[in-house]
């Protein structure tokens, strides 16, 4: 259920109207601060939106108080008398929409299937950057769910709009292969990467709210961008690594192909000399996103 917050105001001609987007979900949020959506909705009149404030994921609102993270919120602006009515039909529309944005980042099919993730990140990029949680370094996550799953993946940006210091991400993922269930999976495997970079948003906003109440100590040095990049390549859906078979696993094999004749055991030594196995396979690799 969408609870909102609102106030307006009236100059001598113009009027304001705030909305508050206070505990809504990403989707919801960056759907609503769009600026093709603001674009639309202000068409033919001298109404201006804009968006302040940072989003505070929804399980931090109790946390902290507006003075230390003041809330989004969208603010609605008409510069002249006969535009007051359209600003209160803008209103009623923004409220109507914000909860057909719950849906906006479902997936659909044609042929392919298109699917959406959303972000809002209200951070220094330093601290956070949604391309590397998301899309992984030079797009790591994404190859190897396209080199697993043997589909083709095409990766939009559609980052447009700016609140303040914050920044809105959205991204449309197009996947293309003839299975519907490898469709479907990949799609299941995509939205996991969204997750849980929203999930890493709210663990690092977390932290920095817990720094402003002084419940965690201030670090010297903040998360540089090489740090991110090696936390996100550590992390998540690393394309698959190979290496060869080491001296000890080949003295193991060898030992255990001893029973086999002659043979075989020549052969099988000769081929196991370049065999190449999967880390991801053979080891296991709790730090990676596993398929």
């Amino acid at each position: 259920m969408i609870h909102l917050g609102n106030s307006s105001s009236s100059g001598s001609t113009g009027k304001q109207v705030c909305i508050s987007l206070r505990g809504l979900s990403y989707e919801v949020c960056v759907a609503a601060t769009r600026a093709e959506y603001w674009r639309h909705l202000v068409q033919n009149s001298s109404i201006s939106i804009r968006g302040i404030g940072s989003y505070v994921p929804v399980k931090l609102q109790s946390m902290c108080n507006d003075q230390d993270e003041p809330r989004l919120q969208l603010i609605s602006n008409s510069q002249a008398e006969q535009d007051n009515q359209q600003i209160d039909d803008i209103y009623n529309r923004i409220r109507s929409d914000l909860t057909l944005f719950e849906q906006n980042d479902a997936p659909y099919h044609n042929r392919e299937v298109t699917v959406f993730g959303s972000l809002f990140n209200s951070l220094l990029m330093n601290t956070f950057n949604p391309d590397l949680h998301i899309l992984g370094p030079q797009y790591c996550n994404i190859t190897t769910i396209k080199k697993s799953l043997a589909c083709s993946i095409i990766v939009e940006s559609l980052t447009n709009t700016t609140v303040d210091s914050s920044m809105a991400y959205r991204y449309r993922f197009t996947i293309y292969h003839e299975k519907r269930i490898t469709l479907d999976f990949a799609v299941m495997q995509i939205q996991a990467l969204v997750h849980r970079a929203q999930d890493s948003y709210f663990m690092m906003y977390s932290i920095k709210i817990g720094r402003t109440l002084g419940i965690i100590k201030q670090m010297e040095t903040g998360t540089s961008t090489s740090n991110q990049e090696e936390y996100s390549s550590s992390t998540a859906y690393k394309p698959t690594c190979k290496r060869k078979r080491t001296e000890d696993e080949e003295q193991q094999l060898a030992t255990s192909q001893s029973i086999y004749d002659s043979d075989q055991s020549d052969d099988d030594d000769d081929d196991d000399d370049d065999e190449i196995i999967p880390d991801d396979i053979r080891y296991g690799s709790q730090d990676c996103f596993k398929l």
